[in-house]
């Protein structure tokens, strides 16, 4: 999405050039055919086959589900959902066993969910768990795990883990709350099970971790009270982020004692604790954009603090050894010309003596070019590669970095 002063805010494309970066097209020639996320972490694209979907508006109807194969043509309305000028909004998109499913709100219906398969005649709602007129079970933190969703929602005034096959019969409930007035959130996926948080919406604080085990289908609570205040309700101050590497679960948390920092489980009460108090004492670190990164024997979790400079990440068996944290360990390096489509120089910093690897992988990870033994300048013919956008790491050490590099 962007807005280039006079479209409005409109679908692009881009294949990493300029003369690549063009709008697809105008779907509201009379205003804004898109709208910025309203929930940062819910998911509003996904790819279906050769098809992106998305959220847009014409004009005449609402903000509905569209796909677009990349082309003006190929661009169009799926189904007017909540028919006429008013939004069925879907979100929380997530593509399993090759079914789109979503979240979007119909007067009818309420907030529920439904899947397509890219039809107007095959988007349709899964099922509703709650058959008053409107009324909503609120699904969400959708997640995929062998070939079968699962999500929270609302089902009989209890936050209920559900999963679903795509079919209404086989939509169930696997797990309510104990708890009154709580949600589950974070649902994440860790190997064969998924783990999730239950969270006191009251003011008796409360911050329980449980988990999904698929193979034997039953829900098992790891740790609770983990949140140490004696007033509710349980707010965490940075967006709630969890991602899974290696068997382990890292997760953001503000335990009222040692402000908002990261965390890891490996499913044991004794193995869900705290990794580092970065901002020592009740300070909060701003821990945002968690991600994990699978890549062998350099696997990470890579985040920001807000009160650390630049890109940190944890390493090594995090599940055998205490995890320690490593603040910005980079390699410097300089790529010139970029974009190139030539001769590629590269240029790393004259202090650095350990061995060096460098890999070059494309935007789907595979790598397409790999030199060990680096000198600190370095001459590579980039002539023969396609045309499109690359990612070059140099790895020395414990120190690595990554850099866009550009092919016209």
């Amino acid at each position: 999405m962007a807005d280039d002063g006079a479209n409005g805010r409109e679908l692009w494309k881009s294949d990493g050039t300029t003369v690549g970066t063009q709008l697809v097209k105008n779907i509201n020639p009379s205003g804004n055919g898109m709208q910025p996320p309203v929930l940062m972490y819910s998911p509003y694209t996904a790819v279906l086959g050769s098809n992106l979907f998305f959220v847009a508006s014409n004009g005449t109807t609402g903000f509905e589900l569209y796909k677009t194969d990349g082309t003006t043509v190929g661009t169009s309305l799926v189904k007017d959902i909540e028919v006429g000028s008013n939004s069925s909004n879907p979100s929380n998109f997530i593509v399993v066993n090759g079914v789109l499913y979503f979240t979007c709100n119909t007067a009818s219906d309420g907030n529920e969910l439904w899947k397509t398969d890219g039809t107007s005649v095959g988007t349709v709602l899964v099922k509703d768990f709650n058959l008053l007129m409107g009324s909503s079970s609120n699904p969400n933190y959708l997640v995929g795990l062998n070939n079968k969703l699962y999500f929270s929602a609302k089902v009989a005034n209890k936050t209920t883990l559900c999963q679903s096959d795509g079919s209404a019969v086989g939509t169930t409930t696997l797990y309510a709350s104990p708890l009154l007035n709580s949600d589950f959130c974070r649902l994440t996926k860790v190997d064969s099970s998924i783990y999730f948080f239950d969270v006191s919406a009251s003011t008796s604080p409360d911050y329980n971790l449980y988990k999904f085990n698929l193979p034997t289908n039953n829900t098992a609570l790891i740790k609770s009270a983990l949140y140490g205040g004696s007033s509710g309700p349980v707010t965490q101050p940075t967006k709630e982020k969890a991602v899974a590497l290696n068997g382990m679960l890292y997760f953001t948390f503000d335990n009222y004692t040692n402000g908002d920092e990261l965390w890891q489980s490996d499913g044991t009460s004794a193995g869900t604790k705290l990794i580092t108090d970065i901002a020592v004492g009740a300070t909060t670190s701003w821990i945002d954009n968690l991600m994990a990164i699978n890549y062998g024997p350099n696997s990470r979790v890579y985040f920001t603090s807000g009160v650390k400079t630049g890109l940190l990440y944890i390493t090594g068996d995090a599940v055998a050894t205490n995890v320690s944290l490593l603040n910005k360990q980079f390699l410097n390096f300089y790529l010139h010309p970029n974009p190139a489509n030539d001769l590629l120089k590269i240029e790393l910093d004259k202090n650095e003596t350990a061995a060096k690897g460098l890999t070059i992988t494309n935007v789907l990870g595979q790598v397409v070019f790999s030199k060990n033994n680096l000198d600190i300048y370095t001459e590579l013919n980039v002539r023969n590669f396609t045309p499109g956008i690359y990612y070059i790491t140099i790895l020395s050490g414990n120190k690595t970095s990554t850099q866009k590099l550009i092919i016209n």
